[in-house]
């Protein structure tokens, strides 16, 4: 592909890319992670008055565009992906630089930035995919005994350095390249290369700035966690239960197809389906099943397929690359038309301050972001009352007093926040958990209820999802009483 034609398509690519992120929005994950950080730059305190179940990384790294939002103006939405736009671009130029087997097709490595993502786009998994690369060359240039230039050697740890701190499960993938290239070469140093030494340096610093920073995160928030968090997972047959069994049954046989061809060839191409492989394992292990945890692995994939086949003709890579993001852009728009109509109500009431009664951080989020609301409650779903009512049925006495303890807490956390904040708004799930029963078990919080009506209902066929929008009485004596559960 020559130069013009390349950069062509380059401008193609981000076109598609721009006008996506402008008609869709985040997902769940970066929607609440956003909200979380525009609190901290507020002045909340993590895990304190916001209560996000993964460690500060994953909130630290959506500061720098928060901050770009405030002092600049526009959506936090839109400067997140301006940034994962620019991040692309240098990685996919840099890789095809420093690797020339992958040049001819780095519009479609850039494509699998920017457009596969799809409704993921914005994720700590899409982040780490661009990670990914760059660590890739470095293993590259390691298994041909090339010597890498210092700044790959340094970058290159730095990039699997963030990867293991935002999921320490990503260390996998960077294990399973590190003993590839050793095995292959012969050489056991690979092991201990000066970019894995950086990246456990960065690890170890980022473990111990947390205990200093956030011992609250260890003390309170850490046995909570292991309680009710960590223990809900589901088995890996239950993962199997739909397309991922197929995407991994298609992982195991691109593998074993990777057998075939050149030595050279075939080596490269191994050691990027290791780490894909090492991607696909850490995803597992977190049993939660979700398809954005696989999204490293597919990415991955598609290019190990694009380049097997990019000796076979060009019509063998478009078609790969057509049938993946045509899936990809696909999900970005079928997830965007959620909510529509609700957000659009919404939209009316802006900013108005907004809590929830849900059981999903995805009945929420991006919902709030999409109707400009001001989410003024510390946990993004009673996610807490719902485990530990959940669990308490078949725990022991002692496990059952501390759930027993979470859910009290939870209640006490919702009716503080009402208290506090006042909100216009109550977003309300009625299906497949009824919180309007779950609230009329708690005298105070049923009496704050009553201060307010329902006005707008969305039902939701995809998980038979039922919410409701609860809009403030304006009869601020009934109000004020409301509050204080009278």
């Amino acid at each position: 592909m020559n130069f013009a034609r390349r950069w062509s398509w380059t401008a193609l690519i981000v076109l598609c890319a721009i006008l996506l992120r402008l008609i869709t929005w985040p997902n769940a994950d970066t929607a609440w992670l956003l909200t979380v950080a525009e609190g901290m730059q507020a002045g909340a305190v993590l895990y304190r008055d916001l209560l996000e179940t993964n460690p500060p990384a994953s909130v630290w790294l959506h500061l720098p565009v928060v901050k770009l939002a405030s002092t600049f103006g526009g959506h936090a939405e839109l400067w997140l992906a301006a940034s994962l736009i620019l991040i692309s671009l240098a990685v996919s130029a840099g890789v095809a630089r420093q690797w020339s087997a992958i040049k001819k097709l780095q519009p479609l490595l850039l494509a699998s930035f920017l457009l596969m993502p799809g409704y993921c786009f914005g994720e700590r998994e899409h982040l780490v995919l661009l990670l990914a690369w760059v660590a890739i060359v470095l293993g590259i240039a390691r298994l041909q005994q090339e010597a890498p230039p210092l700044w790959l050697i340094v970058l290159g740890g730095v990039c699997e350095g963030l990867s293991v701190i935002i999921k320490p499960h990503f260390s996998l993938a960077f294990i399973f390249v590190a003993i590839f290239v050793a095995a292959t070469t012969g050489r056991s140093r690979a092991l201990f290369g000066a970019e894995h030494l950086i990246a456990a340096a960065l690890a170890m610093a980022y473990a111990s700035t947390v205990l200093a920073v956030y011992p609250i995160f260890f003390t309170e928030l850490w046995p909570l966690l292991r309680d009710l968090y960590l223990g809900a997972t589901v088995s890996v047959l239950e993962m199997m239960d739909g397309l991922l069994l197929p995407l991994l049954l298609a992982h195991g046989l691109l593998g074993l197809w990777l057998w075939r061809g050149s030595q050279n060839e075939r080596f490269s191409l191994l050691l990027i389906h290791m780490a894909a492989s090492g991607f696909a394992l850490a995803a597992i292990l977190q049993g939660k099943g979700w398809f954005y945890h696989f999204l490293p692995m597919l990415g991955l994939d598609v290019m190990i397929v694009a380049l097997a086949l990019s000796q076979r003709g060009q019509i063998w890579v478009s078609a790969v690359a057509g049938s993946a993001l045509s899936f990809a852009v696909w999900s970005s728009m079928s997830h965007a038309m959620e909510f529509w109509q609700l957000a659009k109500m919404l939209r009316a009431q802006s900013p108005a301050p907004i809590v929830a009664l849900t059981s999903d951080l995805a009945m929420a989020f991006p919902l709030v972001r999409m109707g400009e609301l001001h989410f003024v409650d510390r946990s993004y779903a009673r996610w807490v009352s719902i485990h530990a009512l959940g669990l308490a049925g078949e725990a022991d006495a002692p496990t059952r007093a501390r759930l027993v303890e979470y859910e009290r807490a939870d209640r006490a956390h919702f009716i503080e926040d009402m208290r506090h904040h006042r909100p216009d708004l109550v977003l309300v799930e009625r299906k497949p958990i009824d919180f309007a029963d779950w609230a009329q078990r708690d005298a105070t919080i049923a009496a704050m209820l009553t201060c307010y009506e329902s006005r707008a209902r969305e039902e939701i066929a995809q998980g038979g999802i039922v919410l409701e929008v609860h809009v403030r009485r304006q009869e601020k004596v009934l109000h004020e009483a409301c509050l204080h559960g009278q």
